[in-house]
């Protein structure tokens, strides 16, 4: 496994240029036609009017979160990014599918496909946690005990019917999740810039 530098058209920010507390998230980037069909429910979802995360244009991207949360200080997130480095390079790789759409109860409107099987993902998350717990403040849902999903987007109303959505059909190949990512968190828990060492 690797650990991203730069992955798509996201920007990049230096660990010197963050302003603390920054909120950060742990993920793996996503490719191919799992990143293809995630993109295009979220270009849906755009289209009707829930743009508050939009995949085009740069400004945020897909991902499979594993932990997100509070960083007080510049030594902390080079101490993330050796732990994220370490433990992407002694694995080969998740191979994962997506679930469908949907809107888990009392998320106020997100949006997320779930990666399964969760349990590798699961294991990872946990392990990482136990290495950066403590200088990585996670909130409930970017904590240990979240499952890791992708956010395809966020429904300003509740009368959004996902079925809506069926046109757009749940990929059957599988992904392979090998390149993780520390990312800035931007609107809606959204990938903003990538953390570069």
């Amino acid at each position: 496994m690797e650990i991203s530098e730069v992955s798509g058209p996201l920007p990049g920010v230096a660990v010197d240029e963050l302003v603390f507390p920054c909120r950060l998230n742990v993920s793996f980037a996503i490719t191919g036609d799992i990143d293809v069909y995630v993109r295009r429910l979220n270009a849906a979802l755009v289209a009707r009017g829930h743009d508050e995360i939009d995949f085009a244009g740069g400004r945020a991207t897909p991902h499979v979160t594993l932990l997100m949360g509070e960083m007080c200080s510049v030594m902390d997130v080079r101490q993330l990014l050796g732990a994220v480095e370490r433990l992407s390079a002694g694995s080969a790789g998740l191979t994962y599918r997506v679930t469908p759409p949907y809107i888990r109860s009392g998320d106020r409107g997100f949006v997320f496909l779930d990666v399964a099987p969760a349990e590798p993902f699961t294991r990872m998350r946990l392990e990482l946690h136990s290495t950066v717990g403590r200088i990585l403040q996670c909130e409930t849902h970017g904590g240990p005990l979240n499952p890791s999903h992708i956010t395809v987007g966020y429904l300003r109303d509740d009368g959004f019917d996902l079925a809506r959505l069926g046109a757009v059909q749940v990929p059957r190949v599988a992904g392979v999740a090998r390149v993780m990512q520390v990312a800035e968190v931007g609107n809606r828990g959204t990938c903003r810039r990538l953390v570069l060492s």
